[in-house]
C-alpha cells in the first residue's frame, strides 16, 4: 500500500508541477491506516492532507488537515490531481 501511495504522490506532484504551479511532496506517517502527506511550494505554504486507501473497495478518503497559503483553487487542484492518480 506504501508503494500505492508513493507513485501516486509522484504523479500528482509532477502532474501539477507540469500544469498549473510547483509543488513538493513529503509523506510524514501512516496512523491507524490514515496516510499524513504534506504538499509545499516554493513561498512555504502547506496543505497537509489524510489519505485512507480501501483497497477491496477500490476507494479512497481524503481530507484537508490544515492549509496555509495555497488559494481554494489552488487547494482543489492537488486535491483533484492527486485523487487522479489511484
Amino acid at each position: 500500500m506504501f508503494n500505492n501511495i508513493h507513485n501516486a504522490l509522484t504523479d500528482a506532484v509532477e502532474k501539477i508541477t507540469a500544469d498549473h504551479f510547483p509543488v513538493q511532496e513529503e509523506y510524514v506517517e501512516e496512523v491507524n491506516g490514515w496516510h499524513i502527506v504534506n504538499f509545499k511550494n516554493e513561498q512555504g505554504h502547506i496543505l497537509q492532507v489524510e489519505v485512507q486507501i480501501d483497497d477491496a473497495n477500490e476507494s479512497i478518503i481524503m481530507g484537508v488537515l490544515n492549509t496555509f497559503g495555497f488559494t481554494r483553487d489552488q487547494v482543489t487542484t492537488i486535491m483533484n490531481t492527486f485523487e487522479d492518480q489511484f
